[in-house]
Formats: C-alpha cells, sequence, structure tokens
C-alpha cells in the first residue's frame, strides 16, 4: 500500500508536451488569447489585424518556448513532489514569459520596430508577467483538478482488484478443498499435487499487484483450469492457443484473464452434463494484445446461474478503460452456440 501512495504522490501535473496534440492545444490556446486580448484593446478597424498578428506572434513565443523547456524536462518532472512541480512550472513559464519579453523590447529599440509597437518597455514588462502569472495560475488549477481525479479514479481500479480478489476466495477455495477432500482417499498424490497448485494459485491472486507479467496471468488462468479439471474430469476440455513470438513479460493488469476462464466453466460448463471445452486464445494484432475465451452456451434456462456472468466483465472492462482509455476494448458474442469474451490492449503501455 505505501508503493501504491508514493506511486500516486509522484504522478506528473502536466500532460506530455512532447506529443504532437499537446504542442497543437498549446499552440491553439495561445492564439485564443492573443485574440481576446486584441479584442479587448484594439479598435476594430484597419489596425485590429496588424495588432492581432504582432500579439499572436508574441504570445507564440512564448507558448512554444514554455512548452519545449518543460518538455525537456518532462523527466526530471515526473521524479519531483506535486508541489515541487507546480513551483518548477511558474520558474519556467515566467522565465520564459520575461526572456521573450527582454528579446521584443530588444527589436523594437534597436531594430526599428519602435513604430510598429506602441508600448513602454515597462509596461510590456509588468503586463506580460501578470497576464502570464494569471494564466500559470488557472491552467495549474485545472491539472491539479485533473491529477486528482485520476488519483481517484487509480484508487477505484485498485478497489476493483480488491474486489475480484475477495471475489475469487470463497467460491473458488470451497470447490477446490471439496475437490481435494474427495482424492485424498483414492488418489493421495494428486491431492497433494491439488493443494500445492492450490497455494501458488492463491499465492499470485492475491499478490495485490495492479500489474504483472503475460506469463503469470497465463499460468494463474492455467493453474485454476487444472484444479477445475480435477473436480470435472472429462466434462472439461482446454485448448490454449497463444502466439509463440508474443512477448509474455509485457505488463497486463492484473486478474483480467482468470475470471474470464472461471466464468467460462461456471457458467458455460458446469450447466451442461455432457461438459464441453474451453478455448484460450492470445496473440498480438496490429500493435495489440488480443485475449479471447471461448466456451460453449448453454440453452436458455438450462443455468441457474446464467445472469451473473457479466460483473466481472464490468469491472474487467472499466479498468481497461480506466488505464488505456480508447485503445483498450471489451467485446462479447453470442454465436453458434458458443459464448465469446475478447479484450485487446497495447502492447505498449502509454498510460
Amino acid at each position: 500500500m505505501e508503493k501504491r501512495n508514493a506511486a500516486a504522490g509522484n504522478q506528473a501535473l502536466l500532460p506530455d508536451l512532447c506529443q504532437p496534440q499537446a504542442v497543437l492545444v498549446a499552440v491553439l490556446g495561445g492564439e485564443l488569447l492573443a485574440l481576446v486580448l486584441t479584442l479587448a484593446s484594439a479598435p476594430l478597424d484597419g489596425r485590429f489585424w496588424g495588432e492581432l498578428s504582432q500579439l499572436s506572434l508574441f504570445v507564440q513565443w512564448i507558448v512554444l518556448a514554455t512548452v519545449a523547456v518543460l518538455c525537456l524536462l518532462r523527466r526530471l518532472i515526473a521524479r519531483m513532489s506535486l508541489p515541487a512541480q507546480i513551483v518548477l512550472v511558474f520558474i519556467v513559464g515566467l522565465g520564459m514569459s520575461l526572456l521573450m519579453s527582454q528579446l521584443a523590447l530588444w527589436l523594437i529599440l534597436h531594430q526599428g520596430l519602435g513604430a510598429l509597437v506602441q508600448v513602454t518597455p515597462e509596461a510590456l514588462l509588468v503586463k506580460t508577467g501578470g497576464i502570464t502569472l494569471i494564466l500559470l495560475t488557472v491552467l495549474l488549477r485545472y491539472f491539479w483538478v485533473q491529477q486528482q481525479w485520476r488519483a481517484s479514479l487509480q484508487a477505484r481500479a485498485e478497489a476493483q482488484i480488491e474486489a475480484l480478489q475477495a471475489r475469487i476466495r470463497p467460491h473458488f477455495l470451497f470447490n477446490s478443498m471439496n475437490t481435494i477432500a474427495s482424492l485424498i482417499g483414492i488418489d493421495p498424490q494428486r491431492a497433494e499435487q491439488a493443494v500445492e497448485d492450490l497455494s501458488s494459485l492463491f499465492r499470485a491472486a492475491l499478490a495485490g499487484a495492479e500489474l504483472r507479467p503475460l506469463a503469470e496471468e497465463l499460468e494463474l488462468a492455467r493453474r485454476y483450469l487444472e484444479i477445475e479439471q480435477l473436480r470435472l474430469g472429462e466434462r472439461l476440455r482446454v485448448v490454449w492457443a497463444v502466439d509463440e513470438g508474443l512477448d509474455q513479460s509485457r505488463p497486463v493488469p492484473a486478474l483480467c484473464l482468470q475470471p474470464l476462464v472461471e466464468n467460462a466453466v461456471y457458467h458455460g460448463i458446469e450447466p451442461l452434463p455432457e461438459g464441453g471445452e474451453v478455448r484460450v486464445t492470445v496473440r498480438g494484432e496490429e500493435g495489440r494484445i488480443c485475449v479471447e475465451v471461448d466456451n460453449p452456451l448453454p440453452p436458455r434456462g438450462q443455468s441457474a446461474h446464467a445472469d451473473g456472468n457479466h460483473m466481472a466483465q464490468a469491472n474487467i472492462r472499466e479498468r481497461l478503460r480506466l488505464r488505456y482509455g480508447a485503445q483498450s476494448c471489451l467485446e462479447v458474442v453470442e454465436a453458434d452456440g458458443r459464448y465469446r469474451v475478447r479484450f485487446c490492449i497495447p502492447e505498449e503501455d502509454t498510460a
């Protein structure tokens, strides 16, 4: 828990200003500011466009210089506490504002532009510094609110993981213990192996990590299915299809596969007297990792607990959305007597 809190405290206050989208937003915001200032001060005659162009050029100098410096300092900023980030942004913003003001004054005084710009040096410095200070205060307040909102979403996602873990404990534990008890008298060696598998499974499932390597997530699902196969016997048949070239060290959200596999067994295999086949497919698709769990769909009314299938799906969908946004998806398809759940996440974690 302390590690999580520390990580939350070190979250970046600013967006990644090295991204083209962020630069475009900054430029458009600067142009909007120039337009507002010109409308407030210049008469709506032939001089309006001339003053707008001059002010736009000056504002864009400040905006682009500030964005460039903050982009270069992004790694340093990411390691700083939130108060330190705020102080640094104020220093950079005001520093670039005053520096560009000095450059503008030099052009006015030494390059013969005094006739084009009707402003005194003192007024330029005071107005530029004051406007920059006000804008930085408003923007940092906005980014602070955004950061707190992201932190609350992170806490919500962690709470959902804990809810999934709590859900696994009683349901799966009781079924597994009954299976082990039934094996003790007829096959002690398999019972011992089941106890070891159960211990390893719960150690991984209850580790409390938000992310884990894909290989560990797959192993968690495999151990679960192995224990369920002891209970269900030939009624449960499992087919794995995992791309050999897939980087299984890539971190993925914890408990994103095991609950879907559990649903496949609980809602797709148990209600059928003859059982069925669960298929787990993991592959790379166009820069994404896609996982699909496919199980038989019992006839309507045959499963006494079919309506419970959606809690884990909604939980996983929400966690993927919070972490990856529009880059993730979770889809459910019912077709040809099969129930398929498929989710995709980006191969590179940009969250």
